[in-house]
């Protein structure tokens, strides 16, 4: 029979029994690590989905090319903002034979077609840059073709979103903004046909 000494000394010298691990934090902190990533990599995902490209808008210009009204109603709302202050313009343009016959900005008539220079009605709108006729919908379309070429050359591509009618490939709305949010553009169209 062991000695008290003994015994003593057997139990300190035993190994303690092993119990199973408990590592289901290793789970919950990687299950909490790929809902982290997930966060961060789907709104940049989907930002780069809805980012305007070329082939978008040419697309959209050959239908309007090709179904698009020639005697129409364009109502126009712009938004401009720049330095923290944000301007807002709304057009009517009348177009017939697809040329400008009426616009009036902001409820003031400012050009009426066959009217002499000399005897403009009220501030003519300056004309979207890089397009050639203006504030109708070609002129649109033109404008943000020039856009996205000058865009392809900035370090920082502006973020820029556009939607077009399925049928006749007008635009109805725009949005182009710079990074950091100093410049953006918003236009919200309303397009009426008058043909029959």
């Amino acid at each position: 029979m062991p000695t008290a000494w003994e015994r003593t000394r057997s139990l300190a010298n035993a190994t303690p029994p092993s119990s199973p691990s408990n590592r289901n934090w290793i789970w919950f902190f990687a299950i909490l690590s790929a809902l982290g990533v997930a966060a961060v990599v789907i709104p940049i995902v989907y930002n780069l989905y809805l980012q305007l490209s070329s082939d978008q808008v040419t697309l959209a210009r050959q239908r309007w090319l090709t179904s698009g009204p020639r005697d129409y109603v364009l109502d126009y709302q712009q938004k401009y903002t720049h330095d923290g202050t944000t301007d807002e313009t709304v057009y009517h343009v009348v177009v017939r034979d697809r040329r400008i016959a009426a616009i009036t900005c902001d409820g003031r008539l400012t050009l009426l077609a066959g009217a002499a220079p000399s005897l403009a009605l009220g501030p003519w709108p300056p004309a979207l840059p890089g397009a050639s006729d203006g504030r109708d919908m070609d002129g649109m379309f033109e404008h943000i073709e020039a856009q996205l070429a000058r865009d392809r050359d900035l370090r920082k591509r502006p973020y820029a979103t556009a939607t077009f009618d399925r049928r006749d490939g007008h635009l109805t709305r725009y949005v182009r903004r710079l990074p950091g949010g100093a410049e953006r553009l918003e236009w919200t169209v309303k397009l009426t046909s008058d043909d029959k």
